[in-house]
């Protein structure tokens, strides 16, 4: 983690929700980290209007692509695209608001959000 008096920069991943209490859960979360005023924060979401929101001078939005959260398109994003990206931003921590953790060497926090399968 950076030294004393350095921002924390935070990877959200939130490149596919779409719907229902994962997207209110991932909305509150962002904003909770952006009044907290200690991160500079990149997150990736699908092109949806509440993410937009979140977008000023210590966050920056990435939207997925529609056509990559197609099911037949799933791996590309999840092994290629997130990870290239991840990568590229060198996150202090990854925090993963999907169904599936990104695949990355980067710390990261996975918020598992399907109480079926917990």
């Amino acid at each position: 983690m950076p030294g004393e008096n350095q921002r924390i920069k935070l990877f959200i991943n939130t490149s596919t929700v779409l719907i229902s209490g994962g997207l209110i859960l991932s909305l509150d979360i962002i904003e909770s980290l952006q009044l907290d005023g200690e991160f500079d924060i990149v997150f990736t979401c699908p092109k949806l209007k509440p993410y937009s929101q979140f977008q000023n001078e210590n966050s920056r939005l990435i939207l997925v692509p529609r056509w990559m959260l197609y099911k037949i398109m799933r791996w590309y994003h999840d092994y290629f695209w997130l990870t290239k990206l991840i990568k590229k931003e060198k996150p202090d921590l990854v925090l993963t608001l999907c169904n599936l953790p990104a695949a990355t060497t980067f710390r990261q926090i996975f918020l598992h959000d399907n109480p079926y399968v917990t």
